[in-house]
């Protein structure tokens, strides 16, 4: 009985160490573009002010947080229309979706979403073109 309890118990440990491993190795293989926490950047141009922030970057997508700000005029542009994202000087995207608030007032806040990127993300300039200005944020990985 007790040779039965060691076997037993050798099993049940080899399929943790296994089941452990695999997870990692999952795990690390669907976040390998995801980096530590990356700043916000701030954008003041004629009166408005645009805060952009990197909050994933993963194989399946890429998502800023975005907050909008102006204390004369409306902010009446559609995000997912004036922004693209630049991945290593090569890549140019248009976002998938805008999740946040719809034009118009004078506070904004929300995510602008693009396709994920599966290769190795060295650099990124997310652009904003509102009116006659270009905004760009970038950040170096």
């Amino acid at each position: 009985m007790k040779k039965f309890k060691k076997i037993f118990s050798g099993v049940l440990l080899v399929f943790f160490l296994i089941s452990l491993l695999y997870s990692y190795t999952h795990a690390k293989e669907n976040t390998k573009n995801i980096t530590g926490s990356l700043n916000s950047i701030v954008n003041k141009i004629d009166g408005i002010s645009i805060v952009a922030k990197p909050v994933n970057l993963s194989s399946s997508e890429i998502v800023f947080e975005i907050a909008i700000n102006t204390h004369s005029g409306s902010l009446d542009f559609d995000m997912s229309q004036i922004s693209e994202l630049v991945i290593n000087n090569e890549k140019v995207m248009k976002p998938i979706k805008w999740k946040g608030s719809a034009p118009g007032g004078h506070h904004r806040y929300g995510k602008i979403l693009f396709a994920g990127y599966e290769k190795e993300i060295n650099k990124m300039e997310l652009i904003i073109k509102d009116n006659d200005n270009k905004r760009i944020y970038e950040w170096t990985l």
